[in-house]
């Protein structure tokens, strides 16, 4: 017999969860959190940033890899940019998502096409916290949102257009959206997948 038992959230972290206002918000708050790699879809995220208002759309970029030195560039020449680095802290990385809108996963198959998003643990923690994640539809993504539900997928050959039609419509700016995303992430609980762990190892150990 086969089981999946998926990653957890240590929702043992408390956080602010994401309210939105009736009223729309003239900001938009974006955040990465990943490596710098090209497989991720860094170039697109700087391209996507360069296309965007700098007064309604900030972005937050969160990790380290081989294209620091892209990242820190674009920081230092958008205003609307910041690098934070690496951050190992989960409480403070979600108290980042807590104060973001929405999340940025743009991975990408290589040329040689033995690669893709396989999970994404960021979407569930974003989930989490209240935030829905535009992401491009790979298959670990495609197992956890359903587009326009609780996030978005795109296609990776057009993400940078994708996106922007998201972000300018406030797609994401939605009750239900937010909402779906905690009821998402409520099924990936560390709790909920511990007793998982339980019934597995009771029944066939």
């Amino acid at each position: 017999p086969i089981v999946v038992v998926n990653h957890a959230i240590d929702n043992s972290i408390t956080i602010k969860k994401k309210q939105i206002d009736n009223k729309v918000s003239n900001k938009t708050n974006l955040i990465f959190v990943g490596r710098f790699v090209e497989d991720k879809g860094i170039y697109e995220l700087l391209d996507l940033m360069q296309n965007l208002d700098r007064e309604k759309y900030s972005l937050k970029i969160i990790g380290d890899g081989p294209l620091k030195e892209k990242v820190l560039e674009a920081s230092n020449s958008f205003s609307n940019i910041e690098y934070l680095g690496y951050i190992s802290s989960k409480k403070e990385l979600f108290d980042l998502f807590s104060k973001s809108d929405v999340q940025l996963l743009f991975s990408k198959k290589p040329k040689d096409n033995t690669w893709e998003e396989l999970f994404g643990i960021v979407i569930i923690e974003a989930m989490y916290c209240g935030i829905p994640t535009i992401s491009t539809s790979h298959i670990g993504p495609k197992s956890i949102i359903n587009n326009g539900i609780n996030g978005f997928l795109i296609d990776e050959n057009n993400i940078v257009e994708e996106s922007l039609k998201i972000l300018k419509e406030k797609l994401y700016n939605n009750k239900e959206i937010i909402a779906n995303t905690q009821v998402t992430a409520h099924k990936f609980y560390k709790n909920n997948l511990s007793k998982k762990w339980a019934e597995i190892l009771d029944n066939y150990i």
